[in-house]
C-alpha cells in the first residue's frame, strides 16, 4: 500500500497541473496484450479431375434448336420503318470534251524552209548531208529538179562514202529530168562504174540520157552492155527500150529477139503485156520478105501449145493462122516473118534446134 506521503504528493501534482477537459484520467498502467500470430491461410481446393465422356458409336444426334424468344404483348412482332425518302433525279453526266484536233501539217513551203534551216544549223557534216538528202527529195517530189540536183550534190559532198552513191544517183535523175543530160551522165556513170546496189539502175539511166540527146546508137550499146550483165529489176524496161531502139535503127531481128526474151523472161511484167497487145493488134500481113511455118494441125489446142513453146523459146511473133472452114478447117503455126530468105533460114535452124520441128520457109504473109 502507498504511504501517506506518496498520496499527498499525487494530490499536489493534480492541483498544480489540471487535466484537459474530456481527457481520460490516467489510470493505473495496463499490461500489454500478448502477441498472436496471423492464422495460416486455408489450402486451395483441388481442381476437379477431367472425366472423359464415354465414346459413342454411330452418328451423333443433332443439337436441339434454341428456343425462340417469347413475344410479349407490349412489344410488336415487327418494326414498322418509315418509307424511304424520294430519290432526287441524278443529273446527266457532262459530255466529254472533244479531243483536241492534231496540229495541221506544215505547208510544203514551210517544210522546205525547215529543211533548209536543219541543213544550215546541223551539228556536223553527216547531219547536214542527211538534211540535204531530205531537202533534195522534197524538191524532187515537187518537180523542182534543178533545186533537187543542187541539194543532192551538197548531200554527196557531206555524206559518208557508203551513202554517197545514193545521193549521186538521185542527183543524176534530177539533172536528167531538168534536161541537163551532161551533168546527169557525169553523176550516173560514176555510180554505174562502182560496185553498188544502184549500178544497173544508173546504167539504164545513162542509156536514157543518150536517147534524150538523140544518140540511139550509144543508148543501144549501153543497153546491150546492161543486159549482158545482171539487169536486176530494170530488166523488162531495158529489153523493151532495146526493141524500140532496134526498130529505130532498122534491126528487126534484134528487135524480135529482144521482145522474145522479154516475153520468155518476164511474162508477168507490164512491158510484156504491152508487147503482147501490140503483136495481137499487128496486121496479119507482115512487111518481111519470107515467113516460117512450123506445121499444120487439125486441132487448135495443139497449135496453141506449139505457139506457147515457140514464144518461150524466143519466137515472139509466133501465132496461129486458121485456114478453111467446116470439117476442112486447119490451123497453121507461123513462127514469124523475116526481111529476107537468109534471115528466115537462120530462124529455121534455130527452130529445129530449140523446138525440134522442121519448119518451112514460105513467101511473105
Amino acid at each position: 500500500m502507498p504511504t501517506a506521503s506518496a498520496t499527498a504528493l499525487a494530490c499536489a501534482l493534480l492541483l498544480a497541473f489540471p487535466s484537459v477537459p474530456g481527457s481520460p484520467v490516467p489510470g493505473p498502467p495496463q499490461r500489454p496484450k500478448p502477441h498472436r500470430a496471423a492464422p495460416a491461410p486455408k489450402p486451395a481446393a483441388p481442381a476437379p479431375k477431367h472425366v472423359p465422356e464415354p465414346v459413342r458409336y454411330g452418328p451423333h444426334p443433332l443439337p436441339e434448336p434454341a428456343p425462340a424468344p417469347r413475344r410479349t404483348a407490349s412489344r410488336p412482332a415487327f418494326r414498322v420503318f418509315p418509307p424511304p425518302p424520294a430519290k432526287r433525279p441524278v443529273a446527266a453526266a457532262p459530255a466529254p470534251a472533244p479531243a483536241p484536233s492534231p496540229a495541221p501539217l506544215p505547208v510544203p513551203a514551210e517544210l522546205g524552209a525547215r529543211l533548209r534551216l536543219a541543213e544550215q544549223h546541223a551539228a556536223g557534216p553527216r547531219a547536214a548531208g542527211e538534211a540535204a538528202m531530205r531537202l533534195g527529195a522534197f524538191h524532187y517530189a515537187r518537180g523542182e529538179y534543178g533545186a533537187a540536183g543542187e541539194a543532192f550534190a551538197r548531200a554527196a559532198a557531206r555524206l559518208e562514202p557508203a551513202r554517197k552513191p545514193e545521193a549521186l544517183y538521185w542527183g543524176g535523175l534530177s539533172w536528167l529530168a531538168a534536161g541537163s543530160t551532161n551533168n546527169a551522165r557525169a553523176l550516173l556513170e560514176e555510180v554505174a562504174d562502182a560496185d553498188v546496189a544502184r549500178r544497173a539502175d544508173a546504167r539504164f539511166a545513162v542509156a536514157a540520157a543518150w536517147e534524150q540527146d538523140g544518140r540511139a546508137d550509144r543508148a543501144y550499146a549501153v543497153l546491150q552492155e546492161l543486159l549482158e550483165q545482171s539487169p536486176g529489176e530494170c530488166g523488162p524496161a531495158a529489153l523493151d527500150r532495146l526493141a524500140v531502139l532496134a526498130d529505130r535503127l532498122h534491126r528487126p531481128a534484134d528487135a524480135e529477139r529482144a521482145r522474145a526474151r522479154l516475153l520468155a523472161t518476164y511474162p508477168q511484167s507490164i512491158e510484156a503485156a504491152v508487147a503482147t497487145a501490140a503483136l495481137k493488134a499487128a496486121p496479119a500481113t507482115a512487111s518481111g520478105g519470107a515467113s516460117l511455118e512450123a506445121g499444120r494441125f487439125a486441132s487448135q489446142a495443139r497449135a496453141k501449145t506449139l505457139v506457147s513453146r515457140a514464144q518461150r523459146a524466143g519466137f515472139a511473133g509466133a501465132k496461129v493462122v486458121a485456114r478453111g472452114a467446116g470439117t476442112a478447117r486447119t490451123y497453121d503455126v507461123v513462127l514469124g516473118s523475116y526481111p529476107d530468105v537468109a534471115a528466115a533460114r537462120t530462124a529455121q535452124a534455130r527452130a529445129a534446134k530449140q523446138l525440134g520441128v522442121a519448119a518451112r520457109v514460105a513467101g511473105a504473109r
